[in-house]
Formats: structure tokens, C-alpha cells, sequence
């Protein structure tokens, strides 16, 4: 079984989205809200309460300079300061509510990482074949 580590975005990200309300690496706008529905804060990886606490939502590349491909997605963290989850420490069991989604998002990564070069085999041909742009659908 792979061992697995959970690891909060880095301080240096969340600061920067806080005082700017821009997407890192992209510029894009972050939004602001007070959300509907609870989401983990991908720093402190606690739940942001749903019509309690503000939270920011931008795109962020987490594993940029590690995977050849952008992988952006849409991220959540706390509109305020809060802590961020200690590294190493195993899986926050407040988010077992959203494990669901958290193994799905798991999967996914393991099966990228396994198939990473017929993926880029793949990408290389498409690019040589085929005129149209690829795109990138992230769920």
C-alpha cells in the first residue's frame, strides 16, 4: 500500500492570495464569499462553515515544477488567518465527512502518476497529429 502524506498549501501562497485576491502563477481574480455549503480550507484543512466563515476560492497549480502538465484547480482556503495543518501528522479526521471526494482526488493521482508516460506519449502524438488545441477538464 502507498504511503500516503497530506501536506496544506504553503504559507507563502495563502499570504499572497490574501493581500492581493489574485491567483498565483495566473493573475486571475480570487473570489470571496460566504459559501453555501462547507469545504475543506486547503490550508488549514479544517471545514469552512457554511454561511458562517468568508472563504476565498482561486486556481492554483499544486504540484507545479513536480508534473510536466499545469493541473489547475479550484482551491479553498479561510478569507481570515488560520493556522496551517502540520505536515506529517496523518489524515485530519475532520474531513472524513468529504472523504469521498478526498479518494476520488487520490485515485486520480496515483493513476496519473502511474500512466504519466503513456500520458505524455499520448499528449506528444496528439500534438504532432491534430490542430486543435488540447484542454485540460479538471473535476
Amino acid at each position: 500500500m502507498e504511503q500516503i502524506r497530506i501536506v496544506a498549501i504553503p504559507t507563502k501562497v495563502v499570504e499572497l492570495v490574501r493581500t492581493t485576491m489574485l491567483a498565483p502563477g495566473y493573475g486571475f481574480p480570487a473570489h470571496s464569499e460566504l459559501g453555501a455549503d462547507p469545504v475543506p480550507c486547503r490550508y488549514c484543512l479544517r471545514l469552512i462553515r457554511s454561511g458562517v466563515d468568508r472563504r476565498i476560492l482561486f486556481t492554483y497549480v499544486r504540484f507545479a515544477g513536480v508534473e510536466s502538465l499545469p493541473l489547475p484547480g479550484p482551491v479553498f482556503i479561510h478569507a481570515v488567518a488560520c493556522e496551517r495543518y502540520p505536515e506529517n501528522v496523518g489524515f485530519p479526521m475532520n474531513l472524513v465527512p468529504v472523504g469521498a471526494r478526498l479518494r476520488v482526488t487520490l485515485a486520480a493521482d496515483v493513476f496519473w502518476r502511474r500512466n504519466m508516460s503513456r500520458t505524455e506519449k499520448w499528449k506528444e502524438s496528439s500534438r504532432k497529429s491534430s490542430p486543435v488545441p488540447m484542454r485540460t477538464i479538471s473535476t
